[in-house]
């Protein structure tokens, strides 16, 4: 399987037919370039950013626009290894929401295409694992 940072349009679809209303979290794990990768005419470029620098840019502008939607980070980690399993993420961000329509909403809203570069320039790949909270176990 080949990484990647985007959503497939068969993921879409799924998730369109999942869409109930109810809240969810989507657990991010993430893998950063060393360095930012932003486009030699970027200002950001001479910065010399890590590409972990650049996503946290991307994620301090994200989480103060998903407040506005309902959504909240749950949690963010560093990861320092396995207990069980394999793997090679760089970190684990976690992100509740009040429902689907809500990251939709965000993700179309005009400040994330602005904050977007700096995703795009410090994450290698990613895995985006979409939840529903069990009232269960709270």
């Amino acid at each position: 399987m080949q990484p990647t940072t985007a959503t497939t349009e068969a993921q879409m679809a799924h998730l369109r037919a999942a869409n109930d209303g109810n809240p969810i979290a989507i657990t991010n794990l993430l893998k950063f370039h060393a360095k930012a990768q932003y486009p030699s005419d970027a200002k950001e470029a001479a910065l010399s950013l890590s590409g972990r620098e650049a996503y946290r840019l991307y994620a301090k502008e994200f989480v103060a626009l998903i407040a506005e939607y309902g959504g909240t980070t749950v949690y963010w980690g560093d990861a320092v290894g396995y207990a069980i399993g394999i793997g090679d993420w760089d970190a684990v961000w976690i992100n509740r929401f009040p429902n689907l329509d809500a990251v939709k909403h965000a993700s179309a809203d005009p400040r994330y295409a602005i904050m977007h570069r700096h995703r795009e320039a410090g994450l290698h790949h990613q895995h985006a694992i979409i939840t529903r909270p069990d009232p269960v176990a709270g």
